[in-house]
């Protein structure tokens, strides 16, 4: 099963059509993405350290907020973050990494920019 690891980012908070959004880009260049992820979700990113699964990762985040998030939704964040070349895997490293230019809305909020 998949333990997603976030690349060392560029994170900073940014507000979006009102709402408080955490705008990450990639420092290193390798991805032309960048992603803008509510700042309620992007706390479940904490847990992306290449030691949890997906569902690790929300019971994990029940355990620490009482809040139950929506495994889609947590999965839609690793695709998302995944697309983007944003996390450490085969798809980023130096001479393999594959930077999509799709400028299409995603549902949980994260899209490219």
């Amino acid at each position: 099963m998949q333990t997603p690891k976030l690349r060392p980012l560029d994170i900073r908070p940014i507000e979006h059509e009102g709402s408080p959004y955490l705008l990450l880009r990639d420092p290193q260049q390798l991805s032309e993405h960048q992603l803008i992820v509510p700042q309620p979700l992007a706390t479940v990113m904490a847990f992306f350290d290449g030691q949890h699964t997906v569902p690790q990762m929300i019971e994990a985040f029940r355990r620490r907020y009482a809040v139950e998030l929506p495994g889609p939704l947590v999965a839609e964040l690793v695709a998302a973050l995944d697309e983007a070349s944003m996390l450490e895997n085969a798809r980023w490293r130096p001479g393999t990494a594959i930077c999509s230019t799709s400028t299409g809305r995603r549902h949980t909020g994260c899209r490219p920019r």
